[in-house]
């Protein structure tokens, strides 16, 4: 019902835009070189279109385009952003558009985030419970600020009673009749 309600208030039913931003243009992920290397590229204001058409020479010409003619001309300014991006690896291209102050980013792909050294030095990878386990990368304020949980995520459910009395305060009878009632999901 929600939805449908949505789709009523819209006047028209969604459609699938694939990467193509409503606010960003061009905004897209780019095939880089190297195997199954990618960088993802997201152009939200008219100083990084600038930037970004004096970094790209097919798109140097482009550089009057206001946002509208960019999403009009979207396919064209991919398909040049593909054929440029295809030329160096990730690393490379990222160095130059963050040096454009342009917001790029290679696609890590899971050996990447595992060899990432901003995870090691925050710590992400969880040593203590199995090995290299990503963690849960957040604080959680009710158990202290700053205080990061260890091991891995709980089970479903594994923490309704410290919930329901650590946190919301209530009583052991309270929350059992809680769970009878099946405010917890089915046992």
């Amino acid at each position: 019902p929600l939805l449908l309600a949505q789709l009523g208030a819209a006047g028209s039913e969604p459609r699938a835009r694939g990467n193509a931003s409503g606010h960003c243009a061009p905004h897209g992920v780019y095939k880089a070189a190297g195997d199954d290397a990618w960088l993802a590229i997201a152009v939200c204001s008219e100083q990084q279109w600038q930037g970004l058409c004096g970094l790209v020479p097919e798109l140097a010409s482009s550089a009057q385009l206001e946002f509208d003619e960019r999403v009009e001309q979207r396919e064209s300014i991919d398909a040049a952003l593909a054929r440029w991006c295809a030329l160096a690896d990730p690393a490379t291209l990222h160095a130059g558009l963050s040096s454009a102050q342009i917001p790029a980013s290679p696609v890590f792909s899971a050996n990447d985030l595992h060899a990432s050294a901003h995870l090691k030095a925050r710590g992400f990878w969880d040593q203590a419970h199995g090995g290299d386990l990503p963690g849960l990368p957040w604080g959680l304020p009710w158990r202290g600020a700053g205080v990061r949980q260890q091991g891995p995520a709980p089970a479903l459910g594994a923490d309704n009673e410290w919930m329901s009395r650590e946190v919301l305060g209530l009583s052991a009878a309270e929350h059992l009749a809680l769970s009878a009632q099946g405010a917890f999901g089915k046992a």
